[in-house]
């Protein structure tokens, strides 16, 4: 493996940031480097546990309080890394909080790439990677991300007009959403061309993620390889809601070759680990079964780093 000790992986939402996050982990781990994984919603989480709470986003002084604690988290995550060692993997943290908060600001484009150029040089000394997985269709992606993450998560992205980005460039609506979206990402993009370190340019227009992955083994100095996926043996007995606290909380759908769960998205991709163990293809959660004498389904025991209050819980199973 080169040097690296931080592998940064940024891209609009939709893009395969934690695809690509899996696989970089999944490289590792065969090769026999231990590591940390960084997902962008996992628990306590160095850089984005308790960002951008410095007084109102809306004022240019607090959003400069903000920009300086965000320097000095990075300055303590290189702290962390060098001391402990271990390369560190880290999805949706850096560019992303161009559209989280940069944008909820009066801040101008020089600002914002001053303030990228100054974490480059915090995380410099650690030999950091960069992936940036770019798409030539923005607004394709993300209603791609839409189907996949339900109407919530569309309402969440598409009610925007408030936004003071949107007021400042006069943008209105949907159609004005998607123009601040590729706004985000050519500004992503800029910064990413800015940064003098090994990194990564991912074009995920036509989602072939097997170059990207290809890409990223390279500049890691690894040879690829093509991550397995088992079939999954009688899908149907793994199929129904699985209950916490008398609350469903899980449901595992079979389609008859395969499953997926249905948790705070309507379609979650599992991938079968080895037998009775699987994982969540975008986020740090595992399910192992539980059976009874009779090797029947009775429970699932959700485990992993990641902000969802049924981690280290047993669910019970019901049928559908």
């Amino acid at each position: 493996m080169k040097p690296t000790r931080l592998i940064m992986i940024n891209g609009i939402s939709g893009t395969g940031k934690s695809t690509i996050a899996r696989y970089v982990s999944t490289l590792l781990d065969r090769h026999g480097i231990d590591h940390v994984y960084l997902h962008e919603e996992c628990a306590g989480h160095p850089i984005r546990d308790g960002e951008f709470t410095i007084g109102d986003l809306t004022d240019k002084d607090d959003m400069v309080a903000n920009m300086h604690d965000m320097v000095q988290r990075y300055q303590r995550l290189k702290d962390t890394i060098i001391k402990d060692g271990r390369p560190h993997v880290m999805e949706g943290c850096l560019f992303e909080m161009t559209i989280r908060y940069l944008f909820e600001s009066s801040l101008d484009e020089k600002e914002i790439l001053a303030f990228y150029r100054r974490i480059f040089d915090v995380i410099r000394p650690l030999h950091t990677t960069l992936v940036f997985l770019h798409t030539q269709h923005v607004k394709v992606t993300l209603n791609q991300a839409f189907d996949i993450r339900g109407d919530w998560w569309k309402t969440l992205i598409l009610d925007s007009d408030n936004m003071p980005y949107m007021m400042n460039h006069k943008l209105k609506g949907a159609e004005g959403v998607y123009q601040m979206w590729n706004d985000y990402q050519a500004l992503g993009k800029q910064a990413f061309d800015a940064y003098q370190g090994p990194k990564v340019l991912g074009d995920v227009s036509k989602r072939d993620y097997e170059t990207i992955r290809k890409q990223v083994s390279y500049v890691l100095g690894f040879p690829y390889f093509e991550e397995p996926r088992p079939q999954v043996h009688n899908p149907d007995q793994y199929a129904g809601d699985y209950h916490w606290n008398h609350e469903v909380r899980l449901r595992i759908v079979s389609t008859g070759t395969s499953i997926h769960a249905v948790a705070f998205w309507p379609v979650m991709s599992l991938n079968q680990v080895e037998k009775d163990h699987f994982r969540f293809d975008a986020f740090p959660i595992d399910l192992f079964v539980i059976r009874n004498a009779q090797k029947d389904v009775t429970a699932i025991r959700v485990k992993g780093n990641y902000d969802w209050d049924i981690m280290g819980k047993t669910l019970l199973k019901q049928k559908i």
